[in-house]
């Protein structure tokens, strides 16, 4: 494993903990494969701090990404697990975004971008 060090230190709301560690143990539990890899890339611009998890796995279902974009469930039509809902109320509670791409065997990228602020 490789680390490399950021160039700058960002201050950002401790829920961003919740946030990251979901992200990161969803790529983990998710990925089947022979060889599992993720990857944290920070970045800091305008104010905001960008977070991407990437993996290898086999990706999120357009299934579990629809129920996320209708923004609920109901008992016929629910996701898998409360994970992803995590990361998205998350990002939402901080003024932030998530983005989910990357559906298909190439892996997962979860970006989530939060406003830099008090810790």
């Amino acid at each position: 494993m490789e680390y490399q060090r950021a160039d700058r230190d960002a201050k950002v709301n401790s829920l961003l903990d919740a946030v990251l560690l979901n992200a990161i143990e969803n790529a983990g539990e998710h990925n089947d494969g022979d060889n599992p890899r993720i990857e944290i890339i920070a970045s800091v611009t305008d104010g905001l701090i960008t977070l991407e998890v990437r993996d290898n796995g086999p990706g999120i279902s357009e299934y579990e990404l629809s129920v996320l974009s209708e923004g609920a469930e109901s008992s016929l039509k629910h996701g898998s697990g409360i994970g992803l809902w995590i990361i998205k109320w998350g990002a939402d509670l901080l003024g932030g975004r998530v983005q989910f791409s990357g559906t298909d065997p190439t892996g997962t990228v979860v970006e989530i971008a939060v406003p830099v602020g008090e810790a």
